[in-house]
């Protein structure tokens, strides 16, 4: 089994899944690559989670994923 997969229910997955892909939208439409990342960008994307009216949960959660996400590759 692959060791990102292991021991996560599907639910997990795609919820790590949708976290990467909403952000890497926000980049776009920000015009912000990928590879000039920085801890300001993660900021705007938190705003712009809570400007959507996202329980607070629910942006931690997703913090969580990209911080995981991102210091593994």
């Amino acid at each position: 089994e692959d060791k990102y997969r292991q021991g996560r229910s599907a639910i997990t997955i795609q919820a790590g899944g949708s976290a990467v892909l909403s952000f890497l939208a926000f980049l776009d439409s920000h015009e912000r690559p990928l590879a000039a990342l920085n801890k300001a960008d993660l900021s705007a994307f938190v705003e712009g989670e809570q400007d959507r009216g996202l329980k607070a949960v629910s942006i931690h959660t997703k913090n969580r994923i990209l911080y995981k996400y991102y210091s593994n590759h």
